[in-house]
């Protein structure tokens, strides 16, 4: 635990300014000047550290990627009156990506501090204004409003800002083998519970479903390595908590908000929302609009609702086949991750987490458009697991019989 605690140290000294610039960016209380800030200091950044070194070819789907979404959404119009947008769009995917490289590599031994940097900061706004908002008004939220210094807020954008703290909740099947895991793991089923509290509040399905579904893949997953004792205690205290919620929820609001919900969207749960009607429509308009342009309903954007959807609609093919192949190269890199024995249960079962919080929410939501910091997250967290399987790699290739903690 004391190298653990020099280790911090260390790296908070000698990365401090690039923490609080990745910190401010996803807080997001700044997002007038953030960005601009970002683009300003992190090329200094580079330079110092010199993060070509950590240039692999992932980075060049990323290149053609940034490059032919800014240029072609921006020919289409759709970043006029959003200043920077095309550069925003042009430079942060690679900046991120390499990043987290860099800072997994170079600080191999505080992976567990950086991957909580991809949920801590963008959740942070959520929990301050939804607490603020019980603690004056109550639960009972039926309008589904959430106001942020005084302004009504999208509770579907606050939703994504959630998803990685909701799925974290799924960590309370994971199997700890040393304090700094213990300590990992209680505040991450903390920032769980914070998260569905905040998603029962402003009466979001999604959240539900990235809760149950990380879940029941981290029991699953860990379901052999579990004593007898530990699943008898974990099914007796599912019941429990049952049994005494069950009540309370079908006596409050919260069932009937969630129900009339339902009511207002046409019942259309067995279509998830109306999205696959949606996604339907974004395969369609992949060869009825190749080169991209927007699908538009009534004068206004009609979103596919899926992150590779909606960048093919904004603009064509070639961004989405990139993507594409920066989605695939790096779920591959994660299974195997995820397979390895040389990295432990524990972080087996949060990349899990993550990866469901991530690919889940960017299968229902509208990300470029309405969230474009959730994809540069994402970004950073195929950067950050990356460097993960390279360091495996080399394991491997020197017969490294050991787990890689350090």
């Amino acid at each position: 635990m004391e190298k653990y605690k020099s280790s911090m140290v260390k790296m908070i000294a000698g990365d401090w300014l690039l923490l609080l610039i990745i910190v401010i960016f996803f807080l997001n209380r700044f997002s007038a000047i953030a960005p601009y800030l970002t683009l300003v200091i992190f090329p200094l950044l580079i330079i110092k550290n010199g993060f070509w070194r950590y240039l692999d070819t992932t980075c060049l789907w990323i290149i053609v990627f940034s490059l032919t979404y800014s240029i072609i959404s921006t020919i289409y119009g759709f970043n006029v009156g959003a200043k920077g947008n095309m550069l925003f769009f042009l430079v942060f995917p690679l900046m991120f990506y390499v990043t987290g490289r860099y800072l997994m590599n170079t600080w191999y031994a505080q992976k567990y501090f950086f991957l909580l940097l991809l949920i801590v900061p963008i959740a942070l706004l959520v929990f301050s204004s939804v607490i603020t908002d019980i603690l004056q008004g109550g639960f009972q939220n039926t309008s589904r409003d959430v106001f942020v210094n005084g302004l009504r807020s999208s509770t579907t954008l606050y939703g994504v800002r959630l998803s990685l703290s909701i799925v974290s909740i799924g960590m309370i099947f994971s199997i700890t083998q040393n304090r700094e895991e213990k300590i990992y793991k209680y505040l991450l089923i903390a920032l769980g519970v914070l998260g569905i509290i905040c998603t029962i509040y402003m009466i979001n399905r999604t959240g539900i479903v990235i809760a149950v579904v990380s879940c029941l893949t981290i029991f699953i997953v860990n379901i052999l390595k579990f004593r007898i004792q530990s699943i008898i205690i974990y099914m007796i205290l599912l019941a429990f908590v049952g049994y005494e919620l069950y009540p309370v929820v079908s006596k409050s609001k919260i069932l009937e908000s969630y129900l009339n919900r339902e009511g207002e969207n046409g019942g259309q749960s067995n279509t998830a929302g109306g999205r696959t009607l949606r996604w339907e429509d974004g395969i369609v308009k992949i060869f009825e609009q190749p080169t991209g342009g927007g699908v538009f309903q009534n004068g206004r954007r009609y979103y596919a609702h899926n992150f590779w959807l909606d960048v093919s609609e904004i603009a064509g093919v070639l961004p989405l086949i990139a993507l594409l192949g920066c989605t695939f190269i790096n779920l591959k890199k994660n299974y195997r991750i995820i397979r390895s024995r040389r990295i432990s249960p524990f972080l087996s079962s949060w990349l899990i987490a993550l990866n469901i919080g991530f690919f889940l929410t960017c299968c229902v939501e509208p990300i470029m458009e309405g969230i474009a910091s959730y994809a540069y997250l994402y970004f950073f967290f195929w950067g950050m697991t990356s460097m993960i399987y390279d360091r495996i790699q080399i394991a491997n290739e020197s017969n490294y019989n050991v787990i890689l903690n350090d």
